[in-house]
């Protein structure tokens, strides 16, 4: 059997079993890693050791059974003899025109070296554009985080004066444990100072009681909490300057950069008075914004 007709046994086995399996050549080619073109010039050479592999687990067939069928053996390289320049050993070297061979060797040597330079120009040029392309994306998500955190964080400094009072909340069916209506409060000298999402403020606080009479009661009221999206969450500490007493409460406030405020505060309620029913008050705050401060906002606007 001659080597086209073991080849042809090889290639006819594999198109069989793709039949029966139900398979298209493209699986071979997967199977083989070579294109449909480099198929057939895969099978006229001799069989890689994965190839053979391969294709005996395709075809289920020993290894053996495959070199058998593609009968191509493995021949030993020859070395190469020039036989021009052994029957010329003798003759002496005929002389070369340097003005004749010269520019042809250059003129090959130009067009060995300007497909690789030119493909290596193209590489480099689309690395460029790549590289471009990041650092403009890089630039422009910096820009809009600094924009962003530029406009969440807010500073401002604002001062008010303003009252509150008590609510009787014990009339209210169920909330038992808070106390009459006793006092009325002023707020003086109030500061209140925004720095990104946090939020100070210290002012002079006058109680009187609801009745009219002065109980001649002035502390000083400091709160610190969180500030977002115009709304402050604070504790507060009241400190008299009588005998140094000290009241503890929650305020939420809604206060801007602009305009008044309001909100409502809850605390533990410390008078022992028979009138007063649970042990906490809650009440509300209402602060107006000193007008130099808002004509200083107006003008800084314009």
């Amino acid at each position: 059997m001659n080597e086209k007709q073991e080849q042809s046994i090889l290639k006819t086995k594999i198109a069989e079993r793709c039949r029966k399996k139900g398979v298209k050549m493209t699986f071979v080619y997967d199977l083989l890693c070579v294109s449909s073109s480099s198929y057939y010039r895969v099978l006229s050479k001799p069989l890689s050791d994965l190839h053979v592999e391969r294709l005996a687990g395709f075809l289920e067939v020993p290894s053996e059974t495959i070199h058998n069928w593609h009968g191509v053996a493995v021949e030993p390289e020859q070395p190469f003899v020039n036989t021009t320049l052994a029957n010329n050993i003798d003759q002496p070297p005929e002389p070369i025109a340097l003005d004749e061979r010269l520019p042809h060797l250059a003129r090959q040597k130009g067009e060995g070296l300007s497909k690789p330079s030119a493909i290596w120009q193209k590489q480099n040029k689309i690395h460029y554009n790549w590289l471009l392309l990041a650092l403009v994306l890089v630039l422009l998500t910096t820009i809009v985080y600094l924009k962003s955190s530029a406009a969440n964080s807010v500073h401002h400094q604002g001062k008010f004066y303003g009252f509150g009072s008590d609510y009787d909340l014990s009339s209210v069916n169920g909330l038992n444990d808070f106390h009459i209506e006793l006092y009325t409060y002023k707020f003086e000298n109030v500061e209140a100072t925004i720095n990104g999402d946090q939020i100070d403020m210290i002012c002079h606080i006058f109680t009187n009681s609801i009745d009219g009479e002065n109980a001649d009661y002035i502390g000083i009221f400091e709160a610190t909490g969180k500030y977002l999206n115009g709304f402050a969450a604070m504790h507060y500490k009241i400190t008299a300057e009588q005998n140094g007493e000290h009241w503890i409460g929650v305020m939420m406030l809604k206060i801007g950069t602009t305009g008044h405020a309001n909100g409502y505060w809850l605390t533990a309620h410390n008078d022992s008075s028979e009138t007063s029913v649970g042990p906490f008050a809650f009440g509300d705050t209402n602060l107006k914004r000193v007008q130099e401060t808002i004509g200083n906002a107006i003008a800084d606007s314009n």
